[in-house]
């Protein structure tokens, strides 16, 4: 299962999930494989859980099944998003032939509320991921939606799926409360503290990948428009932070729905000399 890092502050939603999926032996992990699926420019979903939508390696990948049951659905907005893959989510998992404990899954919705601009909110639709973050013995027959907005808060910091260690957790929360008691309004010190954390999450625990997704979604009520950033940090523990990104080869990630196209499927690409996507 997948260890989903979720920030939301009035200037940044910001996501990160790992990229490992792990087999029984002898396969040995994939830590590349795509959980993120980036919405327009207001929003950002990673799941946990099941990775294959049935008991074979050739059954749909989660990943594809969330972006078609997106496509299908055309979302205009986060909450339609959310109910779009309550639904879905709760027609396909149920029938799946596997054990209970096997389907478990949870998609972590993060963004700003079309209804109240400039207010984001994380939502979790699940079948089997209690209020407290534990995992249930069994999955329900249907999907629900949990969701915590901002509220009066200088920001929340959720984490979904994996467990994480209290000490490391609590030096993340308190470094991220110190970074905004000190005026800081980048989002590069919050990435780079959220990603060295997973990495420390990932040295104690063999599910949890050092590669992983990371979403930045900003307000898009405050100042001018700004790019949102949906990149794939390389394999390469060490070079897993925001300052290595702007570099030739580093992939975006793939899913994107609601792009400046219309409804598509991004590829993967990199970063040119000036920090902007080029397609591959």
């Amino acid at each position: 299962m997948t260890l989903i890092v979720t920030f939301v502050d009035r200037n940044f939603v910001i996501q990160t999930s790992d990229r490992r999926v792990t087999y029984p032996a002898p396969r040995p992990p994939d830590d590349q494989f795509n959980k993120a699926t980036l919405i327009g420019n207001h929003c950002t979903i990673s799941f946990t859980g099941m990775a294959q939508m049935g008991p074979t390696a050739h059954d749909i990948r989660t990943d594809e099944w969330m972006y078609a049951a997106l496509m299908r659905n055309v979302p205009g907005s986060l909450e339609e998003a959310c109910l779009a893959l309550q639904e879905e989510g709760s027609d396909a998992v149920a029938p799946i032939p596997l054990e209970p404990v096997e389907k478990r899954l949870a998609f972590v919705a993060a963004g700003w509320l079309s209804g109240q601009p400039g207010v984001p909110t994380v939502a979790c639709i699940t079948n089997a991921l209690s209020k407290s973050g534990a995992w249930l013995p069994a999955p329900y027959g249907r999907f629900w939606i949990d969701h915590a907005e901002l509220g009066h808060s200088p920001f929340r910091l959720h984490s979904f799926g994996q467990p994480v260690t209290p000490p490391l957790w609590r030096g993340l929360r308190a470094r991220l409360r110190q970074i905004l008691k000190n005026g800081g309004t980048s989002y590069v010190p919050i990435v780079d503290h959220i990603t060295y954390y997973v990495q420390l999450e990932a040295a104690r625990n063999p599910l949890i990948g050092s590669a992983m997704n990371i979403v930045m979604v900003p307000n898009p009520m405050e100042g001018p428009p700004r790019k949102v950033w949906a990149l794939n940090g390389p394999p390469n523990p060490a070079a897993v932070t925001w300052a290595s990104i702007p570099i030739r080869g580093t992939q975006y990630a793939p899913n994107t729905v609601g792009g400046k196209g219309g409804w598509i499927r991004g590829k993967a690409g990199y970063l040119d000399k000036n920090g902007a996507p080029v397609v591959a």
